[in-house]
């Protein structure tokens, strides 16, 4: 027996059984493993949070989301539907630079949502006609031959127009003026 228990431990004789260990060994859990994880979801909440912050500082608004008694939704405009207003009868000009023998005809129509915008418009009608006349009169047949050239006119049109309605203490919100017939002869 002495010579048993000087035996090492691990070791054991041919004539013995082996015992059944019930020890599961598990891999020792990674360290880095559990970093990496806990590093990329504190990075995406960081990236949420700075998101959502950029969001209602950017757009200014105190309640994005109504969550403070939906002041956001009492605040909100229902958005009206467009108003189309067109000057009649149509624009004839003579173009600058041409002696008399180049012409050009527009029709022009002003879009907004206020009513009280086609009031202005039509209790300034003749400062608004002069204005344009004035405005198209000195075009030359290069100026409006061009794509871009029509668009500078059309952005100076609705200027002019927005400008007399400020001058006369008038609502301005004119949000476009088209051009829905454009002939250079």
């Amino acid at each position: 027996m002495a010579r048993e228990e000087n035996r090492r431990p691990g070791r054991r004789r041919r004539d013995e059984e082996p015992e059944e260990e019930a020890v599961v060994e598990e891999p020792p859990k990674s360290r880095k493993k559990m970093w990496i994880i806990i590093i990329s979801i504190s990075s995406l909440l960081l990236l949420g949070g700075g998101g959502a912050g950029a969001y209602w500082v950017l757009l200014g608004e105190d309640d994005p989301l109504g969550l403070f008694g939906g002041e956001r939704a009492a605040q909100e405009e229902v958005r009206r539907p467009p108003i189309y207003y067109s000057l009649d009868p149509a624009f004839v000009n003579n173009l600058s630079g041409t002696g008399g023998r180049r012409f050009m005809q527009v029709e022009v129509q002003l879009m907004t949502r206020d009513p009280d915008v086609i009031a202005a418009v039509e209790r300034h009608e003749p400062v608004v006609r002069n204005d344009l006349i004035m405005l198209f009169s000195d075009q030359t047949l290069e100026s409006v031959d061009t794509t871009a050239g029509k668009e500078a006119l059309r952005r100076e049109s609705l200027e002019s127009i927005r400008r007399i309605l400020r001058s006369n203490d008038e609502p301005d919100e004119l949000e476009n003026l088209f051009f829905t017939s454009f002939i250079v002869q």
